[in-house]
């Protein structure tokens, strides 16, 4: 999906939580994310990284990211087809005004 969709994986240039792509910061997101959860007595299953699921109007992903403050962790997404298709969009214009 990335090398479909690069943009949808590109990181704030400053900021906010960056998807991590080095494979021992990866590792070591899944692993924080599955502690984490393991804390709050839920499965650590749920700290599985990529594509979760998938039906005709949207995906939903799991991603290591590190947040801002430096944390490695984990973080879902729930991307719309919409963004994943090109498209365009009408403005109407009335009185030379968008």
């Amino acid at each position: 999906m990335k090398q479909e969709h690069p943009g949808l994986f590109a990181n704030p240039t400053i900021g906010g939580i960056q998807i991590v792509e080095k494979p021992s910061d990866m590792e070591a997101a899944e692993q924080t994310g599955a502690e984490h959860l393991l804390a709050k007595g839920l499965t650590s299953q749920w700290a599985r990284l990529g594509l979760l699921y998938e039906n005709e109007a949207f995906r939903v992903v799991r991603d290591p990211v590190r947040f801002p403050g430096g944390r490695l962790g984990i973080y879902f997404r729930i991307l719309m087809k919409e963004q994943m298709m090109p498209g365009s969009v009408v403005l109407a214009v009335y009185q030379e005004r968008v």
